[in-house]
Order: structure tokens, then sequence, then C-alpha cells
């Protein structure tokens, strides 16, 4: 079975609209973290949540990868939308970095320490 963290990413180009609209979904509604429960393995994830379901459906639309899943919100289902496999965020982030304020410049830190925990 092939090692898919070495495969090509699976990021599609997205437009300038694109990169704009998922980069300010991402400020607004998203979520970027770094997990390092293995120090040697960190993990950046890219989330949004969001109870309309068009707008995840869009966000994996326009970008062609990552993960839906759906969870108990307090009053409805809250739909998320999830990219994690590391070629991915890079692409992506390269993509949607120019157009994001406050977690452009998250994202950018955690892309940094992924590459310098990667690099050790």
């Amino acid at each position: 079975m092939a090692n898919t963290n070495l495969s090509p990413a699976t990021v599609r180009e997205l437009s300038e609209a694109q990169a704009a609209w998922i980069g300010a979904i991402i400020e607004g509604e998203g979520c970027i973290a770094l997990r390092t429960t293995d120090p040697r393995a960190p993990i950046c994830e890219i989330r949004v949540g969001n109870t309309d379901v068009e707008v995840i459906a869009t966000c994996l639309r326009f970008v062609g990868a990552g993960t839906v899943h759906i969870q108990q919100g307090v009053n409805r289902p809250v739909w998320c939308w999830k990219v994690s496999r590391t070629l991915d965020v890079l692409c992506l982030a390269e993509q949607i970095i120019p157009w994001m304020t406050t977690k452009g410049e998250i994202l950018q830190g955690v892309l940094q320490e992924l590459r310098d925990r990667r690099g050790r």
C-alpha cells in the first residue's frame, strides 16, 4: 500500500476569488491548529465549522481536499470541514495566506513550526 503522505497534494489551484473566499471563511469561522502529540510528526489542521451545510460544501468543492463530518451543536447540527494532510495544508496555505489577516499570521507561524519540527 502506498504512503498517502508522499502522494501529491490534492488541493485544487484556486482562482483569486476562491482563495479570497476560503481565506475569509477560515478567518471568520475557522480554526488553525498544530497537534504535537508525536513531536516527530506534528499535524497542522485547518478547520471550518458552520450550521449552513452549503458553506462547508463550498469549501470542499473549491478546495477539492479535506473531510467533512457533522456533530451536534447546542441548537442544531454543525457541519465541519477539515484539511490535515501536510501537503494539502501547505498547498492550501500558500494560496489563502495573502487574503487573510490575523489567522493568516497564525497560519504562517504554525507552518513554520511544522517545517522546523519536520526538519529535525
